[in-house]
């Protein structure tokens, strides 16, 4: 099992690695998990800093001889060159050279995938300084246009490459597989990690919302997600509530993200519906403690990644969720 980020390191996919990890093990099958050094694995060394990754997995494999490597792929996980040696074919990784060498068949799960409207709105198309600085912004405009496109194209190439490599795809929506090319579907799955269900009225208080008394409790929707831009937060500022709901919003930050993003640029203080819990990365036993006391799940997905992403609202019963 092949994932830079393992718990304890936070994220997603480091989660849903462990999950997939344990329930593989009780079904009676050895899983060896390659990871970063922070990471509670058993083979370690893999970094996005890292330009020998792919020769990390290869002594790994020749060692354990395993009967299949899966790969979480995360294109960010694995790191990439600075200066990509063609923008117009594919973008590069530090595991390319593990997918053209590697005898063992490979599976890979996509993590994410975007549409070029998604890629491009995480990209600032106006530079302020280089060499284009001493044009006008239309024409700055076009040529970060023209380059963020080509890398986007280079991109889905790099997905299609390790797809026509990798013995199976794995992929959590039909929508991330059209984008994708391919990929079998495996929806991701859940299940509650309470042992117990706990008092609604505590359950709520431990996360400083409003209690209140039976009857007269504001309904409680959920919106969680990581604290990027490109997910898209600032819709909440625009969403209109019924009368009787709240919002309870919590994000948090990746062990690999850098970007700094400010949740109260969103006004959120003004705004008396929408309640942040600022729990950060919230363990199985936290989420399935929300989920429990809360009426609905805003589930404001982001249709190409697993993660969740606010660019598109979804109401249903918390029970579902």
């Amino acid at each position: 099992m092949v994932s830079t980020e393992y718990p304890p390191i936070t994220g997603g996919v480091g989660r849903y690695t462990e999950n997939l990890t344990k329930s593989l093990k009780k079904l009676g099958t050895d899983v060896y998990v390659a990871c970063n050094d922070a990471g509670k694995g058993d083979f370690f060394g893999l970094s996005p800093q890292n330009d020998q990754n792919s020769q990390v997995l290869l002594e790994i494999v020749d060692e354990i001889k395993p009967d299949i490597v899966h790969i979480q792929y995360e294109p960010g996980m694995y790191g990439a060159p600075k200066k990509p040696k063609n923008l117009r074919s594919s973008s590069e990784t530090y595991i390319d050279e593990f997918y053209k060498k590697c005898q063992v068949p490979i599976i890979t799960t996509y993590h994410t995938a975007f549409t070029l409207k998604q890629w491009l709105s995480q990209a600032d198309l106006i530079k302020k300084s280089g060499k284009t600085k001493q044009f006008g912004v239309p024409p700055r405009f076009l040529i970060r246009l023209f380059k963020y496109s080509l890398i986007y194209k280079a991109f889905q190439n790099q997905n299609k490459e390790k797809l026509a490599k990798s013995k199976e795809g794995i992929v959590f929506s039909q929508y991330a597989s059209k984008l994708i090319g391919c990929g079998k579907v495996i929806y991701h799955g859940a299940e509650p990690a309470l042992v117990t269900a706990p008092d609604k009225k505590e359950a709520r208080k431990s996360f400083s919302l409003p209690e209140g008394d039976a009857g007269e409790n504001p309904r409680i929707a959920l919106a969680l997600g990581y604290k990027t831009s490109n997910k898209g937060w600032d819709i909440l500022g625009k969403t209109k509530l019924p009368q009787g709901w709240i919002i309870a919003i919590n994000s948090s930050k990746s062990h690999y993200n850098t970007e700094s993003y400010r949740m109260d640029e969103l006004l959120l203080r003004d705004n008396k519906n929408i309640i942040d819990i600022q729990k950060g990365f919230l363990s199985e036993e936290e989420l399935s403690t929300l989920f429990y006391f809360s009426e609905n799940y805003q589930a404001r997905i982001h249709r190409s990644r697993r993660t969740g992403d606010l660019s598109g609202t979804c109401w249903c019963n918390s029970i579902v969720s």
